[in-house]
């Protein structure tokens, strides 16, 4: 959770007993010349689980968001949302878990 909060994320929820963790970014609102204000974010979800007593599982999934109002019908709001596939989000998160580990395990 720290690592998520430190990246800049809110964390919605988490759950001690199932390891689930779910975060969102901050929206950023634009203007699009042909859709109007448009509000975009990422989400997160985390599930960490134990694998033996001194080895764990993490499994993140980063999604992004975009919301909008409907060119047909101004009450409605379009969400789209994209599970992210660049390899190197992944990576620049475990990588900083390694990190926080790392100091986590030299501070005791």
């Amino acid at each position: 959770m720290s690592v998520l909060q430190d990246a800049g994320y809110i964390v919605e929820s988490a759950d001690l007993n199932t390891g689930f963790i779910t975060a969102a970014a901050p929206t950023k609102a634009r203007l699009d010349i042909m859709w109007g204000a448009m509000n975009e974010g990422a989400k997160v979800t985390a599930t960490l689980s134990a694998k033996g007593p001194s080895a764990s599982h993490l499994r993140f999934v980063f999604v992004t968001r975009a919301q909008r109002k409907s060119a047909w019908n101004l009450s409605q709001d379009v969400i789209q949302e994209n599970a992210v596939t660049d390899p190197q989000i992944y990576q620049n998160a475990f990588t900083k878990i390694g990190e926080a580990l790392f100091v986590a395990k030299a501070q005791r």
